[in-house]
């Protein structure tokens, strides 16, 4: 929304003397009399700027005028303020008409535009012509985008956006022109593969050219271009024929010579050839720079490298001839400083070899490498106080026999350190210098530091800011900051500082929620009207609304920013996303043989607007290779988000299932399940959940109706506690850097209304941490996980197989299968009498515990797909049962395809401690979605 305030005040020495009035003439008569009510200086005159700030802002925000305008008129010794507005526009209704290839919520996210939206005849222009590139992007060339705008009233437009969207352009015949004939035949059934029937754009295209780059480049063409495409249209433009052209199609084999110390596959990782392209005649000295600089970097200081091209015998094929001197591998023998320095001359030598790269810590020379060691040094000695620090020369001395060795010496003339004689503020009307001073930790005569004093500029700024001076600024921080003497032994720094208004939440103004009402967003919010408002009541604020699903986008900004106005407005704009999923899937993964699985799913997120959501979800899975039992299960789920008008939201899920619960028994369970949960989102960070009512019925029954061994049982296990998670990632499926950890305690008991023998208290907690490496797009990600489970029944035992520990499969210790976790069957009834028995069949009478360890390193491989290696380990302890091997562990490696849900994942493990005799798997292989 586009607000204009143009207030003229005109204030003198002796405005208090003179009596001002408002002409609020322009104004309808009923609305007059309101303000007159509400404002008694409409009557008597003489209103403050505060005053006059209240009222525009009432204007602006209660009757949507678009535009405030007061003009300050002198009339004899009166002063007249003349108020003139222009009346704001709204969206009333948005409908889209004629989209076919586009979902009607695709095309409203890309708008931008929602109703209850302010009326700006350019900004939808603008929207649609984004909406006609959106087609574009997709091959439609000749897509019509109409806006019609209907005026329902003076503040009431429809609008209607009509699509032609015309035919969709497709790729049908390629054809490539080359002079090779092998090239052209071979890069012909290249670019088929990657055109024919995908729909014509610029996207499409530049992707093309890109991958026939890399493509020429590893096959040897590294003098290939591909050139066009030259199109040729049917008749309505929905065919397209595209021509290709490619010059220098010669192919290049590359040879090495005088090359003694390096392996030949290695130089050719070094050229990089699958990246290189030159359009030059000759491409020999330009391979022989690539690998003079490799040898250069790998400590080869006196390498000398040569290349000329030589025809071959075969046609469109040629030599590139690189001719190598290595030379020695040269040692750094000693680093000298002369000149004037403060320190011992073991720290710059120690600093050099640790700051300059891994080939100068391990004692061999490269001029590059040393050259960034001295860079650093330089910043180094300035972060101490040595501003006029430098570098006045170098030379290098070869010595040895072999001149394999060399003596560099560095002249370092550090200067005069400089030492902070005053600090002052000037602008600080808020905050006393004395705050300021303590704040940046400054000490009169201390040296001056830079990356301290660049500290102290950031803690002024979040301070400030923090304070509620959203918009304060340095005024002199690229200049003038620091002030030195004639021999710059002191310096003195004066911050001027423009702190601009104290902003306060004067009022709150909520755009874009054509469904989501305005209660549901001002329930999220940090900040309430009359709050100071600060980036992290903003950024909080933010997090907590994108959380909820609710909207595609969120954006919290104050009206009339960078104004001196304190008292402000706040603009909550928010794009209302489809509240309506439905979903259904169907897969194939390795468990047991070969497992089909399917599901769908049906949810409605925002009833009515007010943020209560709906949902339900049948899944099936059938194992046609060795059960054969269709397992099932139904959710349904109601959340009512705010109880009680507070952010506790109350969840209520009910579950019925079928599956098998011990496929070599082939034993199945049916589950009946319902909760009662409250959860609450502390911060956007801490989220809390409580289990008020979690009530289990479990019965379990032969898969074989014949099968007279599997005993049918019946327990209740009713069940409450607590959860909480602390959510420190940067994101929720492909986090990078950060951490989650959740911790769960759970409290069963017949006086809940479990069986009579099931009493007990279980926890378990899981830390996972993220970390970036140096090298791009690498991730290691470690987990730690540990439960605890105590009986206190004296009738019976806790149900092993329900809430037990084990482990073993996807989600614990990849390189077993799920039928291999462990302890198991044999390991709770080693007698062979009791071979018939499962884990259902041993109640728990003492305590268990358990710990798990994953760690796995992440990298990427091309585009969307990574790889990673990990290694999964952990152990299971039952008191009074004494396991032989409780520790099993398993390495692997797997591939990962990143979609915005989390990675599909492809995992191969490998058992560390195989048990032959348990008839154990060594490779299991794993498919899914996500990871830890």
């Amino acid at each position: 929304m586009r607000i204009l305030f143009c207030v003229m005040l005109f204030v003198s020495s002796i405005a208090a003397a003179q009596n001002r009035q408002v002409d609020i003439s322009a104004l309808s008569p009923q609305l007059q009399d309101e303000l007159k009510k509400q404002f008694p200086f409409l009557k008597s005159g003489n209103p403050s700027k505060a005053d006059l700030d209240q009222l525009i802002r009432l204007l602006v925000l209660q009757e949507q005028y678009e535009t405030v305008q007061m003009n300050l008129e002198m009339k004899g010794a009166s002063e007249v303020y003349h108020l003139n507005v222009g009346r704001t526009r709204r969206i009333s209704s948005l409908s889209i008409q004629g989209a076919h290839y586009f979902s009607e919520s695709d095309l409203r996210t890309e708008l931008g535009v929602a109703e209850k939206a302010v009326f700006d005849q350019q900004t939808l222009i603008e929207a649609g012509d984004r909406i006609r590139r959106m087609y574009m992007e997709r091959g439609f060339r000749n897509t019509v985008i109409d806006l019609e705008f209907a005026r329902m009233s003076p503040t009431e437009v429809n609008v209607t956006m009509k699509i032609k969207e015309g035919p969709q352009s497709r790729i049908r015949n390629i054809e490539l022109k080359a002079a090779n004939p092998e090239f052209r035949q071979q890069f012909e059934r290249f670019l088929i593969n990657k055109l024919e029937d995908e729909p014509l754009n610029d996207q499409i295209l530049n992707n093309l050219r890109k991958d026939a780059r890399e493509r020429f480049s590893k096959k040897g063409y590294l003098k290939a271009e591909l050139v066009g495409p030259q199109v040729n249209f049917n008749s309505d433009e929905s065919r397209a024929d595209l021509s290709f052209s490619v010059a220098n199609t010669d192919q290049y084999f590359i040879e090495f010579k005088g090359v003694t110390r390096k392996g030949l596959g290695t130089l050719k990782d070094a050229l990089e050839l699958d990246q290189f392209y030159s359009p030059n005649p000759n491409i020999g000295p330009e391979l022989a720079t690539r690998l003079k600089n490799y040898y250069l970097k790998e400590g080869f200081a006196r390498v000398e490298v040569s290349g000329e091209e030589a025809t071959m015998r075969q046609a469109y094929q040629k030599a590139v001839i690189l001719n190598v001197k290595e030379g020695p591998l040269v040692k750094i023998k000693d680093i000298q400083l002369i000149g004037v320095q403060a320190a011992p001359e073991k720290y710059y030598v120690e600093f050099l070899k640790d700051h300059s790269s891994e080939l100068i810590q391990d004692g061999y020379y490269n001029r590059e490498d040393f050259e960034t060691g001295l860079k650093n040094l330089v910043i180094d000695r300035q972060n101490q106080g040595y501003l006029r620090a430098k570098v006045i020369s170098t030379k290098t001395t070869y010595t040895g026999e072999k001149k394999d060795e060399i003596v560099i010496t560095v002249n370092l003339d550090e200067g005069p350190r400089t030492l902070l004689q005053d600090l002052s503020f000037e602008g600080n009307n808020s905050i006393s210098s004395e705050q300021l001073a303590k704040l940046l930790g400054f000490q009169a005569n201390e040296p001056l530091r830079l990356n301290k004093l660049e500290e102290g500029i950031g803690k002024l700024k979040e301070f400030y800011q923090n304070s509620g001076f959203l918009e304060m600024r340095l005024t002199n921080e690229r200049e003038d900051l620091v002030r030195y003497n004639s021999d710059s032994t002191q310096a003195s720094v004066h911050f001027k500082i423009n702190e601009g208004p104290k902003i306060q939440v004067a009022s709150i103004l909520i755009e874009g929620n054509s469904i989501t009402k305005d209660s549901v967003i001002l329930k999220e919010l940090e900040f309430k009207e009359g709050d100071v408002l600060t980036p992290h009541l903003i950024e909080e604020s933010t997090r907590r609304l994108q959380r909820l699903g609710h909207f595609n986008s969120v954006s919290i900004k104050t009206l009339e920013e960078k104004t001196q106005i304190q008292q402000r407005t706040v603009v909550i704009r928010v794009l209302d996303r489809d509240p309506g999923l439905f979903t259904m899937g169907a897969g194939v993964n390795s468990e047991l043989g070969i497992t089909v699985r399917g599901y769908i799913g049906i949810a409605y997120r925002n009833i009515l607007g007010t943020g209560r959501g709906a949902s339900a979800r049948a899944e099936g899975n059938y194992n046609i290779d060795k059960v054969k039992f269709l397992e099932r299960k139904v959710t349904l789920g109601y959340l009512e988000p705010y109880l009680f008008d507070t952010r506790v939201k109350g969840r209520i899920n009910y579950t019925l299932a079928e599956y098998v619960s011990n496929y070599e028994a082939r034993q199945g369970t049916q589950l009946k399940q319902i909760s009662y949960t409250l959860e609450q989102a502390v911060t956007s960070n801490l989220i809390t959940s409580y289990d008020l009512w979690n009530s289990s019925q479990i019965r379990t029954f032969p898969l074989d109706e014949d099968n007279e061994k599997i005993e049918r049982t019946e327990v209740v296990i009713v069940s409450t506690g607590p959860t909480v998670d602390f959510d420190y990632r940067d994101h929720p499926f492909n986090p990078t850097k950060g951490s989650f950890t959740r911790v769960n305690l759970e409290y069963s008991s017949p006086r809940l209304g479990s069986s009579r023998e099931v009493d007990y208290i279980r926890t378990y907690g899981n830390f996972t941490h993220y970390h970036s490496l140096r090298r791009a797009g690498w991730v290691w990600a470690n987990s730690l996980r540990g439960g605890y489970i105590r009986n206190y029944s004296r009738e019976g035992g806790v149900p092993y197989d329900l809430k037990g520990f084990t482990l073993g499969g996807q989600t614990t210790i990849r390189g077993f299968q799920p039928d291999e976790a462990f302890p198991n069957e044999h390991e709770f009834f080693p007698d062979p009498a009791d071979k018939d028995k499962t884990t259902r069949d041993y109640p728990l009478t003492t305590s268990a515990s358990m710990y798990l360890l994953k760690s796995e390193i992440r990298f990427p491989l091309f585009g969307p797909v990574g790889a990673a290696a990990f290694y999964d380990g952990g152990a299971v302890f039952v008191e009074s049962l004494g396991f032989s091997d409780p520790y099993r562990d398993a390495v692997g490696i797997g591939l990962r395809y990143a979609t915005p849900l989390g990675p599909v994942s492809l995992d191969l493990g490998y058992k560390l401690d195989l048990k032959e005799e348990r008839n154990e798997s060594q490779w299991p292989i794993y498919f899914s979605i996500g990871t830890f």
